[in-house]
């Protein structure tokens, strides 16, 4: 019997490389805040946001306890993106001393102080 020779070749090893894979929580962090956005919170179920970001019921359960926990770390995460944003604007602008830019960031600290005092039920001092 004459089987068929085979010729071994030596091939170099190409290092290919790949992507992390994006963990579970932070597939469904970034599929809830997409939903969130476009649609609204209270419009969006577990359910779409599990099919959406490509798991199930029971890995989002394994990642948030419920959907609140998952809403309050996406306002966590809004908050800090305005709160950085704010930064920057002010510190772009920290070299303009005029009367104007004080009487502007005056105003607005005003304003947010007036807010969150309403937003909370504070009395309003004299």
């Amino acid at each position: 019997m004459n089987r068929p020779r085979t010729t071994q070749v030596a091939v170099k090893k190409k290092v290919i490389s790949v992507q992390p894979k994006e963990r579970v929580r932070d597939r469904i962090m970034r599929t809830a805040r997409e939903l969130f956005y476009c649609r609204g919170i209270h419009a969006v179920g577990v359910d779409t946001i599990a099919s959406e970001a490509g798991t199930n019921k029971m890995s989002f359960y394994r990642n948030f306890t419920s959907k609140d926990e998952l809403v309050a770390e996406y306002l966590r995460e809004v908050e800090a993106e305005a709160w950085g944003w704010w930064d920057e604007t002010v510190a772009a602008h920290a070299a303009i001393r005029g009367r104007r830019s004080r009487r502007f960031l005056a105003c607005c600290s005003r304003s947010a102080i007036v807010k969150n005092r309403a937003a909370a039920r504070l009395p309003t001092p004299p």
